[in-house]
């Protein structure tokens, strides 16, 4: 195995439960990388293949909570993108419905818009306060990517019925 000063795992030869044999640490995402064709060697009686190998230890990779935080990031991300879309989309409704006669009309449109756009602040705000771990699972965050898609839909549906009448 050939290994070079970055590459140098730890050895814990030290600590093994199997005298003689030499262990090494290597940090995560390291991997082991072929160099040069197998070669066939004679051990005693016994005639073995050795495979070259190289060790390339991934000192860039981020920490598994990295990759997690990161993931909850990228969701809540697109949560506030969500959120901007209904906000765009919801106001100008408001904004024609004043500029009609009806003030009423105008009224319990800005309640529900308003009432709406709560809804969503308080979703995205369960959001955010889940652990990154939670985001490491595929279906929860399959999950949260559907709530938060929903939550624009469902948005615009409710102002809809209430414009509707």
């Amino acid at each position: 195995m050939v290994v070079g000063q970055v590459d140098r795992g730890a050895s814990i030869a030290g600590l093994s439960e199997y005298p003689g044999e030499a262990e090494i640490l290597f940090p995560p995402l390291s991997n082991l990388e072929v160099i040069g064709d197998p070669e066939m060697d004679r051990r005693g009686d016994d005639l073995v293949m050795v495979v070259k190998i190289k060790v390339n230890a991934n000192n860039k990779g981020l920490t598994i909570d990295q990759l997690q935080e990161r993931r909850k990031s990228l969701h809540m991300d697109l949560c506030a993108n969500v959120l901007r879309e209904v906000e765009r989309d919801l106001t100008p409704s408001v904004l024609s419905a004043e500029r009609g006669d009806d003030g009423a009309e105008a009224g319990l449109l800005g309640d529900t818009v308003s009432k709406v756009l709560n809804e969503c602040r308080s979703v995205l705000a369960d959001h955010k306060e889940r652990d990154a771990s939670w985001y490491a699972e595929d279906g929860k965050y399959k999950q949260a990517i559907v709530e938060a898609v929903d939550l624009s839909v469902c948005a615009k549906c409710k102002v809809q019925m209430v414009t509707a009448e």
